[in-house]
């Protein structure tokens, strides 16, 4: 059977969409209100913000130009505030040297800018270049910790954590766990981060802790879902869990059934919701030369106690359903974003019962 690989681990753009950190290759985000009742999104290619009202029906655009490139922006713990961030990459002409340049602007709900951060500069060597110039990379970001404390993804400088209070950056040599699998502990005290070869815990200070435990190969398991059991982070995959206990910081792996589609099909993410009802987002896949290609894709609501399956919705190779979920934090509903053959991306919204309520386009 032929499987894409949802790894821990990356090293191209192409499974970037599973973990962000890859400059210009960062998914769109969908970030939720604490009651679960509105989404935050970008559009503009991540300059536009904006609010929707799952209880309304209602869209706002909040900012209509953040001046930054944000695919995921953050929302603080207590739901009143939101944070974008720009990151500017400048060359000179003749020089080896590319600084990088991030600063964080956070808003009330309203739109109203709040605070500006002083800026984090980052140098590093590349080839001299032959020209002068500046980009402005991709931003994804996590607030879902202490009210003072922001989780940002850089493409080039790792992991980066922003201080509101002291206006000061504590700097990671690390990737950041993908903000829509909730880096963060429930309670806040630490977050998920890894290197090439393995996942890590980190405190809010720059301490990174490793797991010890059953030795295994993250490039091997293919990730479909990610939640926090108290203090564990559970990684669930086709053919086992992994749980990594961030008190004792020990690793433990269960084996289990394998969570197969059919024969040809491959699970790509599943979330299940508290009533046992699971939304699945399958593919169908070509191997080439090149590596496996996606004919055809479908998303199904499957009640397994019912034995009942049924597809909400499907396509070819030519549109798709992007490779990420974004559970509400009641975990009653599920957003997701579909893009069609032109690149449109409209935002759906299920919930429990698989139906859909609310489809958000541009």
């Amino acid at each position: 059977m032929i499987r894409t690989r949802l790894r821990l681990i990356i090293s191209a753009c192409a499974i970037a969409s599973v973990i962000i950190g890859v400059a210009g290759c960062f998914p769109k985000g969908v970030v939720w209100l604490p009651d679960s009742t509105e989404v935050i999104f970008t559009e503009n290619e991540g300059a536009r913000l904006v609010r929707y009202d799952l209880v309304k029906k209602a869209r706002k655009v909040i900012v209509e130009d953040t001046k930054t490139k944000t695919s995921w922006p953050a929302i603080s713990a207590d739901g009143k505030k939101i944070a974008v961030a720009r990151i500017e990459t400048f060359r000179e002409k003749g020089s080896a040297t590319e600084t990088e340049r991030t600063q964080v602007i956070i808003y009330d709900l309203l739109g109203r800018e709040l605070q500006r951060s002083r800026v984090h500069s980052f140098e590093s060597k590349k080839n001299v270049a032959m020209k002068s110039g500046s980009s402005v990379s991709e931003a994804g970001l996590n607030w879902s910790g202490p009210l003072h404390k922001i989780l940002l993804s850089s493409g080039r400088n790792g992991c980066l954590v922003y201080d509101c209070v002291s206006d000061s950056w504590t700097s990671f040599d690390v990737e950041c766990w993908p903000p829509n699998n909730q880096p963060v502990r429930p309670d806040g005290k630490g977050f998920l981060v890894f290197t090439k070869s393995k996942l890590m815990f980190a405190d809010w200070d720059g301490w990174v802790s490793d797991f010890s435990g059953d030795p295994f190969a993250f490039g091997d398991l293919n990730a479909t879902a990610f939640e926090w059991l108290g203090n564990v982070a559970r990684v669930v995959g086709t053919d086992g869990i992994f749980e990594f206990d961030t008190n004792t910081m020990r690793l433990r792996f269960i084996r289990q059934q394998p969570m197969l589609a059919e024969p040809d099909e491959s699970l790509i993410w599943m979330h299940t919701f508290p009533n046992a009802t699971q939304l699945r987002r399958i593919g169908k896949y070509e191997q080439t030369k090149d590596g496996p290609v996606e004919l055809s894709w479908k998303l199904e609501v499957n009640i397994p106690s019912m034995k009942k399956r049924r597809t909400l919705f499907g396509g070819d190779g030519s549109s798709l359903i992007e490779s990420l979920f974004f559970p509400s934090p009641d975990r009653k509903r599920v957003a997701f974003v579909k893009k069609t053959p032109s690149g449109e991306e409209t935002i759906i919204v299920v919930d429990d019962n698989g139906a859909v309520v609310a489809t958000i386009a541009p």
